[in-house]
């Protein structure tokens, strides 16, 4: 008896976790995402080659340069890993310390990939394409209420 009821429960069991699994599952066109991001990319490359006259031999290298970039996943807000730390731990300022230090490298790390895709898209501009992509970004900073000052890290 108790055999028989422990294999309705197993079944009772895998058919809830298998029907909630399907609410959760992604929507279908959820595998659609990196073609969007794929047609975002394409108008934006488009855009560009308008803007500044990109030759095609200009707009390949750009999106060669464009699929090398990694694509990491969001990374955590600095303050998430401080909720997890028991303030009454011997050991809490060290902890921080720790967390503090990841965040920098964090930061280091994209700034650092950030300055590496600049260096490589200007390898593939022209200088007056140069120019012209800087005054285009001073433009879409002062619409989005950052100056150029603020963009180029001067206060």
């Amino acid at each position: 008896m108790k055999k028989h009821s422990l294999i309705s429960s197993m079944i009772l069991g895998s058919l809830i976790l298998g029907s909630s699994a399907s609410v959760f599952a992604a929507p279908k066109d959820a595998c659609d995402n990196g073609d969007r991001q794929e047609k975002r990319m394409e108008k934006r490359l488009e855009r560009m080659a308008d803007k500044l006259q990109l030759t095609d031999d200009q707009q390949e290298a750009i999106r060669s340069l464009w699929e090398k970039q990694e694509k990491p996943g969001r990374p955590a807000m600095p303050g998430e890993g401080l909720r997890s730390l028991d303030p009454n731990a011997d050991d809490y300022k060290q902890q921080v310390q720790k967390h503090i230090e990841q965040a920098q490298e964090r930061i280091a790390e994209r700034m650092q990939a950030q300055a590496e895709y600049k260096a490589a898209l200007y390898d593939i501009l022209t200088p007056e394409q140069e120019e012209k992509l800087e005054k285009m970004r001073d433009r879409f900073d002062d619409r989005r209420g950052k100056g150029e000052r603020d963009r180029r890290g001067h206060h």
